[in-house]
C-alpha cells in the first residue's frame, strides 16, 4: 500500500493535479503526435522536374532533327534542280519546237497549194495570220531563265547542344523563254487552221470532180459519130471511170492531189472531145464553103464582124447586107438578144453567123469559171431560143481572154475568135473614118472589127464593102476563112 502512497510514483496523484475543490483533478488531455513530412514527395518533385526537363529535352531535339531534315531536303532538292532543271527545260522546250516547226511546214503547203480554190477569208486568214506567228516563235533564239533558290540558315536555340547549318544559295533554270505553253499554243492554232482550210480544200476538190463528171457524160454521149477521132471519146470514157472511186468515197476519202488531178483529166479529155467536134463542125462548113465556090485557101478573103448588137440601127444594116449580098458575123450581147429577139431571127435569116458575146459584156478572166459559163450558157440559150441556130464562137468582150476562159468556152462548145483589124468605129465615131480603117487595113484573112450599135458604122458599111469588093476580097463569115 505504501508504494501506492509514492509521490514519485507516476501514477500517484499531485496536489496541483487535484480540482479546485479539493477533489482530484480532471484527468489531462492526452498529448496529439506531431505530423511526419510525407517522406517520398520531395523526391517525387524532382522525379517530375526531371521528366519535365527530359520531355522538354526530347521534345526540342525532335523539332531539331526533323528541321535539319527539311533543312537537308530543301538542300537536295535544289541541288537536284540546279542540275537538271536546265535539262528538263530542254525536254520541255525542244519536242514542242519541232511540232510547232512541223505545222508551220504543212500549214505554208496547205496555204500556198490551195491558193484560187479554197477563197474564203472566214477559212484562210486564220491560218494566214497563224503561220508568221509560228514562223516568229520557230525562228526566235531561246533563253531559258534562271532564278535564285535560298535554303534559309538553321540555328539550334540549345544552349546546351548550340548548332548551325549555313544558308545555301543556287541557280535553277525556271523553263524558257518562249515557253512550251506558247508553242502549244501556237501549234493548235496552225494545226486547227490547216485542217479548216484542208477540209474545204478537199470539198473543193471532190466538188470540182463532181462538176466535172456531170459535165463530161453528157459530152461523151452526145458527141458519138460528131468526132474525127474516137481516141478522145475513148480517153473521156477512161477518165469518168477513174472518177467513181473517188466521188464514192466521198469527200476526203481520196488524197486532194488524186481528186484533182482525175478532175482535170476529165476535163482535158472533155475539152479535147469539145476540140475534135468543133475543128470537125469548122471543116465541114469550110468544104461545104468550097462546095459553094469560097475557099479561102485561094481566094483573098475578109470577114466583116460586128459586136454588141442587135441595136437599134442592125435592122438597116441587115438590109445593106442583103442588098450586096455579103454575109458577115454577128457577135450578139444576151441583154440584147432578149430584147431584140425578132432582129436575132431576121439576121439568121439573112445566112449570117451567129456568135456569142456574153450575157452583159463582162470582162471574163475577173469572173469565176461558174460565172463564166453562166454569161456563155445563158447568151446560147437566148440565140438558140431566138433563132433555132446554136453558136459556136465565141468573142470574148474587150478581147480579155485567158487559157482558162477559153478552156471553159471550149468546153461549153464555143470556140475563141478575136479580130487582127479594129476599126476603132467604137471610139471615132465618123462613118469615113470607120471606112478608111476597114479598108486600108484589110490584108487576106484580116478578121473587121466594128460595132453595129453605132449608126456612124452601119453608114460605113456599103463603102467599105465597095472598096474591098474594088481590092478583090472576097467578104464571108470568120468560120469561112483560111485557118
Amino acid at each position: 500500500m505504501a508504494d501506492d502512497l509514492d509521490p514519485t510514483h507516476p501514477e500517484t496523484p499531485d496536489a496541483s493535479d487535484r480540482h479546485p475543490s479539493g477533489g482530484p483533478a480532471d484527468p489531462a488531455e492526452p498529448t496529439r503526435p506531431r505530423r511526419r513530412v510525407w517522406p517520398w514527395l520531395v523526391p517525387g518533385v524532382a522525379v517530375v522536374v526531371a521528366g519535365a526537363l527530359v520531355l522538354t529535352a526530347s521534345v526540342e531535339h525532335d523539332r531539331w532533327v526533323g528541321s535539319v531534315e527539311r533543312y537537308h531536303a530543301d538542300v537536295t532538292e535544289a541541288e537536284r534542280d540546279a542540275v537538271t532543271a536546265r535539262a528538263e527545260a530542254e525536254a520541255a522546250y525542244l519536242p514542242r519546237l519541232a511540232t510547232l516547226a512541223a505545222a508551220e511546214v504543212v500549214g505554208g503547203a496547205v496555204l500556198a497549194q490551195s491558193e484560187g480554190q479554197v477563197e474564203d477569208p472566214a477559212v484562210r486568214d486564220p491560218l494566214a495570220a497563224a503561220l508568221p506567228e509560228a514562223a516568229t516563235l520557230v525562228g526566235a533564239p531561246v533563253e531559258y531563265p534562271v532564278e535564285d533558290r535560298t535554303v534559309d540558315a538553321l540555328t539550334r536555340p540549345n544552349p546546351f547542344f548550340p548548332r548551325s547549318l549555313p544558308e545555301r544559295r543556287f541557280e535553277v533554270v525556271t523553263g524558257s523563254t518562249p515557253s512550251p505553253e506558247a508553242l502549244d499554243d501556237a501549234t493548235a492554232a496552225v494545226v486547227g487552221a490547216t485542217q479548216d482550210v484542208a477540209s474545204a480544200w478537199q470539198q473543193w476538190a471532190y466538188d470540182g470532180l463532181e462538176d466535172a463528171v456531170a459535165e463530161g457524160r453528157p459530152v461523151l454521149t452526145e458527141s458519138a459519130g460528131l468526132v474525127s477521132d474516137e481516141g478522145h471519146r475513148t480517153s473521156l470514157d477512161a477518165a469518168l471511170a477513174a472518177a467513181d472511186p473517188s466521188l464514192d468515197a466521198g469527200v476526203g476519202g481520196a488524197p486532194v492531189a488524186e481528186v484533182v488531178a482525175q478532175r482535170d483529166a476529165v476535163l482535158g479529155a472533155t475539152e479535147a472531145v469539145w476540140t475534135d467536134r468543133l475543128e470537125l463542125t469548122l471543116q465541114q462548113r469550110r468544104e461545104l464553103g468550097r462546095a459553094q465556090g469560097v475557099d479561102c485557101t485561094v481566094d483573098r478573103c475578109v470577114a466583116l464582124t460586128f459586136d454588141d448588137g442587135p441595136g437599134a440601127d442592125t435592122e438597116r444594116l441587115l438590109k445593106t447586107l442583103a442588098e450586096k449580098h455579103v454575109t458577115a458575123t454577128f457577135f450578139l450581147v444576151g441583154t440584147n438578144v432578149e430584147k431584140r429577139p425578132d432582129v436575132v431571127r431576121d439576121t439568121a435569116a439573112g445566112g449570117h453567123l451567129l456568135a456569142n458575146h456574153t450575157w452583159d459584156h463582162p470582162q471574163l478572166t475577173t469572173l469565176d469559171d461558174d460565172e463564166v459559163r453562166a454569161e456563155l450558157e445563158r447568151t446560147q440559150e437566148a440565140i438558140t431560143e431566138a433563132s433555132g441556130e446554136t453558136p459556136t464562137f465565141l468573142r470574148p468582150p474587150y478581147g480579155d481572154v485567158d487559157d482558162r476562159v477559153r478552156s471553159v468556152a471550149t468546153r461549153t462548145g464555143l470556140q475563141v475568135i478575136l479580130w487582127n483589124l479594129d476599126t476603132l468605129d467604137w471610139k471615132t465615131k465618123d462613118a469615113a473614118e470607120t471606112r478608111r480603117r476597114a479598108v486600108e487595113g484589110a490584108r487576106p484573112g484580116s478578121v473587121v472589127l466594128m460595132h453595129d450599135i453605132h449608126a456612124t458604122t452601119v453608114d460605113a458599111v456599103p463603102g467599105i464593102i465597095d472598096d474591098l469588093r474594088a481590092e478583090g476580097y472576097t467578104l464571108v463569115t470568120v468560120d469561112l476563112l483560111a485557118p
